[in-house]
């Protein structure tokens, strides 16, 4: 077999998903209906198989992150814990400065993240608490 249809056969299960990937992420921001933990599992598990060739998340980088961060502003607690995750994952994937570039970057939104990112579950978890320093305790 050519390396090159090797290749193109190894990639075909990417470019698939990727029609899905876009898919769920319009479908977490549609204010009609409310996004599920498993939507954002699902994308987690999209997200992951571009492992190895995480170049080609690029062009559905501005629609992915867009989304997340459109659905993390815009809804107080439900499915928060999921989106971080996705997001999370996004990062792990493509990495810090190619997700970061796409995502809003105003500092009157710095309150709002954070607070829902301490709301969650693993957030309460996972954070030592902070001294009225500013300090980890």
């Amino acid at each position: 077999m050519d390396p090159d249809e090797t290749l193109v056969g190894s990639l075909d299960p990417l470019i698939n998903e990727s029609g899905d990937l876009l898919q769920l992420c319009s479908g977490i921001t549609d204010p009609r209906r409310s996004a599920k933990l498993e939507e954002f599992k699902r994308i987690q598990t999209i997200l992951e198989k571009y492992q190895e060739k995480s170049e080609l998340l690029d062009p559905l980088l501005p629609c992915v992150t867009s989304s997340i961060a459109e659905f993390l502003l815009s809804n107080e607690d439900a499915g928060s814990q999921g989106a971080f995750r996705a997001l999370y994952t996004l990062f792990k994937v493509r990495g810090f400065k190619n997700v970061a570039r796409h995502l809003p970057h105003t500092v009157n939104l710095f309150e709002t993240v954070a607070y829902r990112l301490l709301r969650t579950p693993e957030g309460n978890e996972a954070s030592p608490p902070l001294s009225t320093t500013g300090c980890v305790a």
